[in-house]
């Protein structure tokens, strides 16, 4: 699953120039004169907005072309959204534990193969609440030796 999210991901960022191409601009990246145009006026909150300066603005990065810079502003957008995606399901299953007064511990999916024995309460994104149970004895409800010498 994890492989199949990231080729798609790739495609996703591989067609962004394709935004290049056309003549309509991307949508929120309008001027405040498009504003004007579409909408007869400017709205207030959108002429305040104006003082706030993009990390990458218009996409370019100096000494590099206006696609190197879709290309980077993809790649970062997408670094933010997962970032951001991730941070919030930790937080989601910490306000779990604590909404349901549980006695769990916070774990990546990835590391439930360092516990032996545990209980999922809820899980989300990469992070599940688990509880760490005893170790099982791995014996038989019989007598296995002494049983097959009979």
């Amino acid at each position: 699953m994890k492989k199949r999210v990231l080729i798609i991901l790739g495609v996703l960022v591989a067609l962004v120039p394709l935004g290049l191409i056309t003549d309509n601009p991307a949508w929120g990246e309008w001027d405040l004169e498009y504003y004007k145009e579409k909408l007869g006026f400017i709205p207030k909150g959108i002429q305040t907005a104006t003082s706030l300066h993009p990390i990458i603005p218009d996409y370019e990065v100096s000494g590099l072309g206006s696609v190197s810079g879709y290309y980077i502003s993809a790649i970062i957008g997408v670094i933010l959204v997962f970032a951001v995606y991730f941070i919030l399901a930790k937080i989601n299953v910490q306000n779990y534990i604590k909404k349901h007064n549980l006695n769990a511990k916070i774990v990546k999916l990835t590391d439930l193969k360092n516990y032996p024995n545990f209980k999922i309460y809820y899980k989300e994104a990469n992070y599940a609440a688990i509880k760490i149970l005893p170790k099982k004895k791995n014996s038989l409800p019989f007598n296995y030796k002494k049983d097959k010498a009979q």
